[in-house]
């Protein structure tokens, strides 16, 4: 998936620029890049899923040779469905394995990138609040000229960064919940026998991001459940850090 290897790209850039610069011209321009890549990412999707969404919920016991004591779900209200019994478990079926990994990156992608946003745009509205406050306390304007071309100005910016902060990024919240949540329902499909260690691997990055996510978000039951998971799921003699290390805190913090 191209548009994934973007992402790095855009942290880089936002590190940069909160060890280098406090211009907020600098800061709108990183995050019209990050929101111009969001919308990317929907065009992509909306593709990849035109003849339909590639994967479906199903009980967990129809995850062929997977050892359902294994996996006791803290999801239970968000994966059961329709008619399904309560003590049922969902989780996601793929049409293959290439489809899993495709989606694991999406999920995994639209988390990290959605909350740099929500951090940018909490910067960019601080510092503007900031600059206005500060232009009020500064000197009266000479004559009604200036003051009228200022205030055109102050109204101009003011469309645009409305335009800017649209939607409100916490509108953005329940998906990150639905993107993780939807992780970890994909853990039996990638930790089946027949998916080897492959199958392992792929889900244990976007696994991390999951449980950053709840930590930063306070829900600490889901946060403790993807720890667990994720050493369970873990490649034996591969990893021996603790969950999520290298998955740096500050780009997953909504």
């Amino acid at each position: 998936m191209d548009l994934a290897i973007k992402i790095p790209r855009i942290l880089e850039r936002h590190d940069k620029l909160k060890k280098s610069s406090t211009a907020l011209s600098d800061y709108i321009t990183l995050l019209e890049d990050a929101k111009a890549l969001i919308a990317e990412s929907t065009e992509w999707i909306k593709k990849f899923e035109k003849d339909g969404r590639r994967y479906r919920r199903v009980n967990l016991n129809e995850i062929e040779g997977y050892d359902a004591s294994e996996f006791h779900s803290p999801f239970r209200n968000h994966t059961t469905e329709g008619k399904a019994k309560e003590h049922e478990t969902k989780v996601n079926r793929f049409e293959n394995h290439g489809a899993a990994n495709c989606y694991l990156v999406y999920w995994m992608a639209m988390i990290i990138l959605q909350t740099t946003i929500s951090q940018l745009t909490q910067y960019v509205t601080t510092q503007y609040s900031q600059q206005q406050a500060r232009r009020k306390d500064q000197s009266p304007f000479t004559d009604s000229q200036e003051e009228n071309q200022a205030a055109r100005s102050d109204l101009d910016f003011s469309t645009f960064f409305s335009s800017l902060l649209s939607p409100d990024p916490r509108a953005a919240i329940p998906n990150l919940v639905k993107y993780a949540i939807n992780v970890c329902l994909s853990i039996p499909f990638c930790t089946r026998p027949q998916a080897g260690f492959v199958g392992r691997f792929s889900i244990l990055m976007p696994l991390a991001v999951a449980q950053k996510l709840f930590t930063a978000m306070g829900k600490e039951e889901e946060a403790t459940w993807c720890g667990k998971m994720w050493k369970k799921t873990s490649v034996p003699g591969l990893y021996n850090a603790s969950v999520g290390e290298g998955v740096n805190e500050r780009y997953i913090n909504p």
